[in-house]
């Protein structure tokens, strides 16, 4: 087994490369989650108009790594998501 084995690369609606589960839709997205090391991909589950999400793994993304991506982000950027 290799480090390939069970993911696949991918890229994201903002060009950004990243490496995650062979599982991963167009649909999931790429998240930073508060306290987390590294970037998760959710996919959204909407039950009774009532959106969530389901874990689907964690994900390399370059350029997200180091908190790049939320570096610049003010308080009122970050949003409470359920995670099932």
């Amino acid at each position: 087994m290799n480090s390939w084995t069970y993911r696949c690369l991918f890229r994201t609606q903002h060009g950004r490369i990243g490496l995650g589960s062979s599982t991963l839709e167009i649909d999931h997205s790429v998240w930073m989650l508060s306290g987390g090391r590294v970037p998760f991909v959710l996919r959204k589950v909407v039950v009774n108009n009532d959106s969530r999400y389901d874990l689907v793994g964690e994900a390399y993304v370059h350029g997200m790594m180091y908190g790049e991506a939320v570096k610049d982000l003010r308080p009122e950027d970050w949003k409470d998501v359920v995670i099932q």
